[in-house]
């Protein structure tokens, strides 16, 4: 048990870590810093910290520092928390790069423990006033403990991850970066790519774009992402998405020889491949070329909940086309994805949802 837990940045991220702290009842100090002195003074009124940080030293007794802010700010507070670190104090950090962190830590020499955290849960929205306890719920939390770290502290970071409703996943550093590089750095970057593309080779009559719609814009979604975060991951796990780009473009090489030698048989395995293994995803997950109905509701992590939903959609004659748990919410908000048949169907079940006090998420 972490008796004395440390903050450092109350946005999004760290303020929801610090509610779901207490919501579930993990017998800790909260010791909050925050620059902006007004998220500092919210995070205590609302209980979601026991003590306001006005001086690094009043960290000393923590055992576990969890670092919320950008790689670079994060690597200034650890500098300036190294003279206050107690022996075998365990640091943490939400970052989404992992290996960048790492290789800045190691250039400091103190007697601790680093195990990098990737909570893939987040929004559009930031600052304390969007912070929630249940941010977290049914979300894949990544940790990456180094190969010396011991078993307890790693046990003890579980079990804080858990209690906070997440589902807490192994990785190793490089291994974490290599994964996310593929499964969500490389796709936002082809997402951005793709409406560049559209726009520079449009017409001055706009036709691309008065046109797009559909699969084009649900593959494309996750390109109104911030640019100023964007540009800082791509900074952070070049080597990654470098590599996996090198992949890709290699694929796209052999489909337009494809295409271009009318290599039918070829064309069809490329079609017939992915739509297996796109098909064998347990829920239906935004960003595929269809255009897809989606759903996203936040609920609380209660027995029976998505059988109610699902029943109350039924019984107001509403088909489901799948139904699950959103465990990666990074892009979309919204712990429960309700994929419908139509817009008709989606407009109709977000009504009468809101009707019964379920939040929406708009994605």
């Amino acid at each position: 048990m972490f008796n004395k837990i440390g903050i450092l940045g109350l946005g999004l991220i760290g303020g929801s870590l610090a509610r779901a702290l207490k919501k579930y009842n993990y017998e800790t100090t909260i010791y909050g810093y925050n620059r902006n002195q007004i998220s500092l003074d919210e995070a205590f009124n609302a209980g979601a910290i026991d003590v306001k940080v006005t001086d690094f030293s009043m960290f000393s007794d923590c055992d576990l520092i969890v670092l919320c802010c950008p790689v670079n700010i994060n690597i200034k507070l650890f500098q300036q928390l190294l003279p206050y670190l107690k022996e075998n104090t365990v640091i943490t950090d939400v970052g989404s790069t992992k290996s960048d962190i790492y290789d800045a830590l190691t250039t400091f020499v103190y007697n601790g423990y680093f195990i990098g955290g990737h909570p893939m849960a987040g929004s559009e929205k930031s600052g304390f006033n969007a912070t929630k306890a249940e941010l977290f719920e049914n979300a894949y939390y990544i940790l990456t403990p180094e190969p010396q770290t011991p078993i307890h502290l790693i046990e003890e970071m579980e079990k804080m991850v858990t209690l906070i409703h997440a589902i807490p996943v192994l990785l190793s550093p490089k291994h974490h970066d290599y994964i996310v590089a593929a499964i969500s750095h490389v796709p936002h970057i082809l997402a951005s790519s793709l409406v560049n593309m559209v726009e520079s080779l449009d017409s001055p009559r706009k036709e691309m774009y008065s046109l797009a719609a559909g699969g084009f814009k649900d593959f494309t979604r996750i390109a109104s992402a911030s640019p100023d975060m964007w540009q800082q991951i791509c900074l952070a796990n070049k080597d990654s998405i470098v590599e996996i780009l090198d992949v890709y473009q290699e694929m796209l090489t052999n489909i337009r020889t494809s295409i271009d030698q009318l290599k039918k048989d070829d064309l069809y395995q490329l079609f017939d491949q992915s739509r297996s293994y796109r098909n064998s995803f347990q829920n239906k997950v935004r960003g595929s070329i269809e255009k897809v109905y989606a759903l996203f509701v936040d609920i609380k992590d209660e027995t029976g909940v998505i059988a109610s939903i699902a029943t109350y959609l039924s019984n107001n004659e509403i088909s489901i086309k799948n139904i699950g748990i959103n465990n990666n919410r990074e892009d979309f908000e919204g712990v429960l994805e309700i994929t419908l048949v139509d817009q008709q169907s989606l407009t109709k079940s977000k009504q009468l949802l809101r009707d019964h006090n379920y939040e929406i998420i708009e994605n």
